[in-house]
């Protein structure tokens, strides 16, 4: 079964002469980018997006604007090489793709820019492991660019304390990676120093659980994450200091790597597979989707804010 789901971001705009975050309702000379976002937006539905060196084409089937927030529908494919389509039912091969056609596939978008602000909020929806934010976030770009020369828009995941919280509660550690950045004692004093130069290199011991199994640790990587125990207490291991952990975590049946010293690289994909409707093409019903995605909007608005407060 295909699985649905949505990626939330932060949107921000650089001016990369003064290295700085611009306003979003002030990017240059009191200009808004609600309203070059709407210019972008309604160009695509006219014109497709083609990154010839990538091959991919990108177009905008449709979207709404009301109350700073965009919602709508992306399209997006790759061309490049041939394949056949196959009919389940028949069990034959009914057309035969070609190199210069891309599968346009429909991705949901939820975009909001606040004013008085130099940071908005972004939601993309996934399909199965395909997502839409590189292909996007060039796109955008090359369009900025031919307006705003010095300014760059930046899109990086969103990961609040809440969200990394359900992310992990729900998740099944696998393994637990505890790294430090020397060779064991033993090991150094064995070199021979008459011939051999010192080399750089790190020691790595790694807890597994067994098949099918868990490592009962969620309780004290979620104190971690929330500050109230230090990285190198996550364990205390007997002639061992460690200054970097990673964690290999099964969520909803997809391994990932979590490196709990740079959590900003966590990637919290919402699984919505259970929550949506679905249409007869086999896609998400935009008004099931977009209720599902305005609800997680409140909800970030809402943990971003109390994680200013608590900063």
């Amino acid at each position: 079964m295909a699985r649905y789901s949505l990626a939330p971001y932060t949107i921000r705009i650089k001016d990369k002469k003064s290295d700085k975050y611009v306003h979003i309702d002030n990017i240059s000379g009191g200009e808004d980018f609600l309203y070059v976002m709407n210019n972008y937006l309604s160009n695509r539905k006219n014109s497709v997006g083609h990154q010839q060196s990538q091959k991919k084409i990108l177009r905008i089937r449709h979207f709404t604007l009301q109350n700073r927030i965009f919602s709508g529908i992306i399209e997006t494919g790759e061309y490049g090489y041939e394949t056949e389509l196959f009919d389940a039912n028949s069990e034959k091969t009914t057309y035969k793709r070609h190199i210069n056609e891309a599968e346009m596939l429909p991705f949901y978008l939820l975009m909001y820019l606040p004013q008085n602000a130099d940071e908005g909020i972004l939601i993309l929806q996934r399909f199965k492991q395909y997502g839409i934010r590189t292909n996007f976030e060039r796109d955008i770009n090359e369009y900025v660019k031919t307006r705003f020369s010095s300014l760059e828009l930046q899109i990086n995941p969103l990961v609040t304390s809440q969200l990394i919280n359900e992310y992990l509660r729900h998740g099944r550690v696998l393994k637990l990676r505890f790294i430090r950045f020397s060779f064991p004692s033993d090991i150094a004093n064995a070199y021979d120093t008459q011939d051999h130069k010192e080399e750089e290199g790190y020691t790595e011991l790694v807890i597994s659980a067994k098949r099918r199994g868990r490592i009962p640790i969620i309780g004290r990587i979620l104190e971690v994450i929330n500050g109230k125990r230090q990285l190198n207490e996550l364990i205390e291991i007997k002639d061992f200091k460690y200054e970097k952990v990673k964690i290999e975590i099964d969520i909803n049946g997809n391994k990932r790597t979590i490196d709990l010293s740079d959590i900003n690289k966590i990637r919290p994909y919402i699984d919505i597979t259970q929550n949506i409707k679905l249409g007869d093409n086999g896609h998400p019903l935009f008004n099931s989707i977009d209720a599902i995605s305005r609800e997680l909007l409140r909800d970030l608005i809402n943990q971003i804010a109390r994680d200013n407060n608590v900063r």
